[in-house]
């Protein structure tokens, strides 16, 4: 069913893979109905942030046939990192910190940061899935493994 619903999200079976496996349970295993609405909670809000990732990508590329540059992924990679650190927690006001710290005025600021260093429009770039795969490695790392 998890499995499903991340396709459904759009989601690639090999972005979905990390994620399914700390929260799948077995097959011999009877799920509570809380562990079950977490799982499927977990799973859209995941394919919502990977669709937010790959918005951001596409911002960040300077044309849709090229990757990249490396230094702006990076800053906007450090950027979510960032935001999902201030999100840890019960808070509600760490969401909305969180939140501001991924607005749209904070990423440019990142990227205007590393910018000047980042002006040779030949130097090492990153991908799309590469960019994709960090993103989301960023997320499944604050995700509990279902035991």
């Amino acid at each position: 069913m998890l499995r499903c619903l991340c396709s459904e999200g759009g989601l690639s079976g090999s972005t979905a893979a990390p994620l399914l496996r700390r929260i799948q349970s077995h097959d011999y295993e009877a799920v509570p109905f809380e562990l079950f609405r977490q799982g499927v909670l977990t799973c859209a809000v995941f394919a919502d942030y990977i669709r937010k990732s790959q918005c951001l990508y596409a911002a960040v590329a300077s044309a849709p046939d090229r990757p990249a540059e490396r230094t702006l992924c990076q800053a906007v990679l450090s950027t979510l990192r960032e935001a999902l650190e201030t999100a840890d927690g019960t808070d509600v006001a760490r969401y909305l910190e969180a939140s501001a710290k991924i607005s749209p005025a904070k990423v440019a600021q990142a990227m205007a940061e590393v910018h000047p260093r980042a002006q040779r429009q030949d130097g090492p770039t990153m991908d799309a899935q590469e960019f994709e795969d960090a993103a989301a490695a960023l997320f499944i790392a604050r995700v509990r493994i279902v035991t």
